[in-house]
C-alpha cells in the first residue's frame, strides 16, 4: 500500500490486523500468502494467525481452492469499492444509528470496590471488530480475553447476545475478574438493551477492558460497580455525551484536572 509504514513485528495488533486489510483492500487482484508477505514486514506466523481471524469475523475472504485473500466486497470489485464494501457489512443491524466503532468509558461503584472499563462497539465483519478481536486474540501474559457467558454452572454457561469480549486492563484477582466482572459486564450491557439502545442480536460486538480496583475484596460489590461501570460506559456508546457536557468541556479546557495528575 503506498506510503504506508510497515508495522514491523512489535508493532500492536490492532495496527497489525489493518496493515494487512489495507494492503488487501488496495489490491486490485487477490493475493496468496506469499505475495502478502512481500508486502508487509511481519512474521508469516503473526501474518497467517491475522488472517485466519480476518476471516473468522468476516473482514477477508479466502478462496481454499486457490489459497487467496481478497478484502471483503468481492475480488472483482475496484479497490475504493472493496474498502466501502468492508465499511457496509454492519449496515443491516435493526438499530436506527451507526454504532462501529463508537468508544465511551465508565466508572463504578466506591474504592475499594469500584471499576473503570472502556468500551468499544463494532459491526460484525467490519475492520473495527477485526482489529479488535485480534487484539483479544493475542493478549500480554496475565491478561485473559473472557467470551462473557452466563450459567448456573460451566455446563449451562449461555453466551451473551449482543456477544461480549472482555478483558483486563491490568492484573487483577482472576477470580473476581472471571467471576463478579464477567457477571457484571453481561449485566451492564443487558442494561442497555432493555432500555431499547442496544439490540440482543449477533450484528454487534461489545469489546470491554475492565479495571478493578487491586484492593477490590467483596465479589457482589465488584459485580455491582462493574455493571454500573459498563451500563454506563455502552449506554454513552450507544447514544453519545449529552452536547452540553462535551460544550464544557471545551469551555473550561485550560482548567481540567485529572487524579494522575501533580503537576501545577
Amino acid at each position: 500500500m503506498s506510503g504506508t509504514p510497515a508495522a514491523g513485528p512489535r508493532a500492536p495488533a490492532v495496527a497489525q490486523a489493518f496493515l494487512v486489510l489495507g494492503e488487501l483492500a488496495e489490491s486490485r487482484e487477490a493475493l496468496r500468502l506469499n505475495e502478502i508477505l512481500r508486502r508487509v514486514d511481519l512474521p508469516k506466523t503473526t501474518v497467517h494467525r491475522l488472517l485466519r481471524t480476518l476471516v473468522d469475523v468476516g473482514a477477508v475472504v479466502h478462496r481454499a481452492g486457490s489459497g487467496t485473500y481478497t478484502a471483503a466486497g468481492g475480488e472483482s470489485a475496484s479497490p475504493g469499492t472493496r474498502r466501502n464494501a468492508i465499511g457496509r457489512q454492519g449496515e443491516h443491524m435493526s438499530t436506527t444509528r451507526q454504532l462501529d466503532g463508537r468508544i465511551a468509558q465508565g466508572w463504578g461503584g466506591r474504592k475499594p470496590n469500584g471499576c473503570h472499563v472502556n468500551v468499544v462497539l463494532a459491526d460484525r465483519g467490519s475492520p473495527t471488530a477485526a482489529a479488535m478481536v485480534t487484539t483479544y486474540t493475542a493478549p500480554a501474559e496475565g491478561f485473559t480475553p473472557i467470551l462473557v457467558s452466563v450459567g448456573q454452572d460451566q455446563p449451562s454457561y449461555e453466551t451473551l447476545n449482543p456477544p461480549t469480549l472482555m478483558m483486563n486492563k491490568t492484573p487483577a484477582d482472576p477470580g473476581l475478574i472471571a467471576g463478579a466482572c464477567q457477571l457484571g459486564i453481561a449485566q451492564g450491557v443487558l442494561d442497555v438493551v432493555a432500555a431499547g439502545t442496544l439490540v440482543a442480536n449477533q450484528e454487534t460486538l461489545v469489546f470491554v477492558s475492565i479495571w478493578l480496583d487491586p484492593d477490590a475484596d467483596d465479589e457482589t460489590a465488584a459485580k455491582n460497580s462493574s455493571r454500573e461501570a459498563t451500563r454506563n460506559a455502552v449506554g454513552e456508546a450507544t447514544t453519545g455525551r449529552d452536547p452540553a457536557a462535551v460544550r464544557r468541556l471545551v469551555l473550561g479546557r485550560d482548567q481540567l484536572t485529572h487524579p494522575f495528575y501533580r503537576g501545577d
